[in-house]
């Protein structure tokens, strides 16, 4: 019997590919957690979720060296232990080099890419809609791959299980996800939440916008909830908080948090009603998990912006045709 095959790489992917697990009722299930951001919450939330006793299988691969040989030989590694067993599907959260050098390497009949938050919006857009199949690796990276015996260019179908509602691509299957294993498993029994829930962003650390703009918007946003009792939920790769921790008071606090944030709702068993962010991709998940929630993406404003704001755009542009989540102007 073919095995089934689960790549992730982020907490989110993790809960996703829950949910495929569930929905395609899939058996001899390999997890296979791939450790690619230096940054250890990453790793650290992936590792608190991964309960074995839900897996026939699990593998966990830290490819974060910085020297470029161990790295090499570490994925080759993988490729050749992965390479022992046929899938039915494999499921994976992410579309980088590696993965797609996977995908060219291992005998499967249908892969499926898992949401990691409007990313996949970009990447339905983008990524899906072309015939370029070659890994994205220097000529000489590929040569030595080749030597090993690993092909660098994939030729499957790249098919999606997805909360998001897309159009399908030529050949392109699109099962939707309505995260019915989570509601069913926690959302039951919860108590109404009026906290409002500023879930944060890295935008400083990315070089969206400058650290005295974000705080401007934090300023923004409390005005707009004035007369509510405010919760601030860091994101893991926010680094400069001291700023934001002197806005505390009786109506404004942070408060950090070790699960992924529709995680930590679930596990209090708190329906929130009030949830708030600049584009944060729980704010899609949320908006299925919490139908009844007032949820408001505040939108950066481009005159701000360090970068070009063409895929987050994107994001804001799905919100408004496709979702209840408001737009706010800042």
């Amino acid at each position: 019997m073919n095995s089934n095959l689960f790549i992730i790489t982020s907490p989110l992917q993790l809960i996703n590919a829950l949910e495929a697990k569930e929905y395609f009722k899939t058996t001899n299930n390999k997890l296979v957690a791939v450790f690619t951001e230096y940054e250890s919450k990453n790793k650290n939330q992936i590792l608190s979720l991964i309960n074995k006793n839900e897996w026939d299988d699990v593998l966990y691969y830290d490819l974060r060296s910085k020297k470029n040989k161990t790295t090499f030989f570490r994925q080759i590694k993988l490729i050749k232990i992965l390479q022992k067993k046929s899938y039915d599907n494999v499921f994976c959260g992410d579309l980088n080099s590696f993965i797609k050098m996977i995908l060219s390497n291992i005998t499967k009949n249908k892969v499926y890419l898992l949401d990691d938050g409007a990313v996949t919006i970009n990447r339905h857009l983008r990524d899906l809609n072309t015939n370029n199949k070659t890994v994205n690796k220097t000529s000489f990276r590929k040569f030595r791959f080749n030597l090993f015996g690993i092909k660098t260019v994939y030729e499957d179908t790249i098919n999606l299980f997805t909360s998001y509602r897309l159009t399908p691509h030529a050949n392109e299957e699109i099962i939707h996800n309505n995260l019915n294993y989570f509601r069913k498993t926690f959302l039951v029994n919860t108590t109404i939440d009026n906290n409002v829930y500023i879930l944060g962003q890295p935008l400083p650390e990315n070089n969206i916008v400058d650290q005295r703009t974000y705080l401007n918007y934090i300023e923004f946003i409390k005005k707009y909830y004035i007369d509510n009792t405010i919760i601030y939920i860091p994101h893991r790769a926010e680094t400069n908080l001291q700023e934001i921790e002197k806005l505390q008071n009786d109506n404004f606090t942070v408060h950090h948090t070790t699960l992924p944030i529709e995680l930590e709702f679930m596990h209090s068993k708190k329906y929130p009603m009030k949830i708030c962010s600049f584009f944060s991709s729980a704010l899609f998940t949320l908006n299925i998990l919490y139908p009844e929630a007032s949820i408001i993406a505040f939108k950066i404003n481009s005159k701000d912006a360090n970068i070009p704001l063409d895929n987050i755009n994107n994001g804001y542009n799905y919100m408004q045709s496709s979702t209840t989540i408001k737009t706010v102007d800042l």
